[in-house]
């Protein structure tokens, strides 16, 4: 039922694990087997574990499934005790969004923060709102002073009004506090970019991040042609194109880089009938996402040599 790496997830001891996958390989399958594993087993009660997924319908999908297999195991566990109360306690359970967490967190112990009990989360209307007024009153500061550099930023990036330099700005901020940093991220960067070449290191470490990934993509696919005969011929292709990604990953220099772009190559990919369907599509979805990300470093990061680039 497992492969060997899912095994591995569900089997992992407690410690700081990080299991990465993609989209469809069955990340909520073994994060909900590893949590029943361990409830049914009496090691820990559900509702001491916190399970943050991404959105609210997420955490409920994964409640649902969690209930689902416990009462599968009812009938024939020999601790059904435990399991009831599992039930009993799954409703309690931290299993949420990261933001509502966090507000249980907040509600939970305002008063030693000296945060006012009847805060409100604003929503996203009203976020957004008061971020416009706040810009539009440090614009109207700025042309008040005639500030010089302000101008010339108003100069570059306006034509009849200022509403794209604004959008700049909300999406440089919005970008900014995704990151561990916060509002120190755009200070920290610009500091960064006072050298010459930091440009060049840091595209070449994203374009290489990406690379990696492609490499990890073609290891899910070529598992997925392990155990069937049907597709013998369609590893070997995913094996060569792999490769390809791999002897990009070992290069040290742009220049490097840029020629093993040069000797990429594609084949096309024939399935056998005779193989199992669901596997050969997500092949292709793997496959695909890998496509798509040598798309993006051969038209957005290695198009050139470093000579040619810097001349432009």
């Amino acid at each position: 039922m497992w492969t060997k790496n899912q095994q591995m997830a569900i089997d992992a001891k407690v410690a700081d694990n990080l299991v990465s996958a993609a989209a469809g390989s069955g990340k909520t399958a073994v994060m909900v087997e590893r949590i029943v594993n361990r409830v049914v087993s009496g090691e820990v009660n559900i509702d001491k574990l916190l399970v943050v997924t991404y959105t609210n319908a997420a955490a409920a999908e994964l409640k649902s499934r969690l209930m689902q297999k416990i009462m599968e195991q009812l009938d024939t566990a020999e601790n059904a005790d435990n399991l009831n109360r599992q039930l009993m306690l799954i409703n309690s359970a931290s299993i949420c969004t990261i933001h509502s967490f966090c507000l249980e967190i907040l509600r939970n112990n305002f008063h030693r923060i000296g945060l006012d009990p009847d805060f409100k989360i604003a929503d996203t209307g009203e976020s957004e709102l008061a971020k416009k007024e706040i810009l539009d009153k440090i614009f109207d500061e700025y042309y008040e002073k005639n500030d010089a550099d302000f101008l010339n930023l108003i100069d570059r990036y306006t034509t009849k009004n200022d509403s794209a330099l604004m959008d700049i700005i909300f999406n440089m901020y919005d970008f900014a506090m995704s990151t561990p940093s916060g509002v120190n991220f755009m200070s920290e960067s610009a500091e960064k970019f006072e050298h010459d070449d930091f440009w060049i290191d840091e595209v070449y470490n994203i374009a290489m991040a990406k690379a990696k990934k492609a490499v990890e993509l073609y290891a899910y696919a070529t598992e997925l042609c392990e155990f069937d005969e049907n597709l013998v011929k369609v590893r070997e292709t995913l094996e060569n194109e792999k490769s390809m990604f791999e002897n990009l990953v070992r290069k040290n220099t742009w220049n490097e880089a840029y020629s093993a772009m040069l000797c990429f190559d594609f084949q096309r990919m024939y399935f056998s009938k005779k193989a199992d369907t669901d596997d050969c599509e997500k092949i292709k979805y793997y496959r695909n996402l890998a496509k798509d990300i040598y798309k993006t470093i051969s038209e957005s990061f290695f198009t050139d040599t470093l000579e040619n680039l810097n001349r432009d």
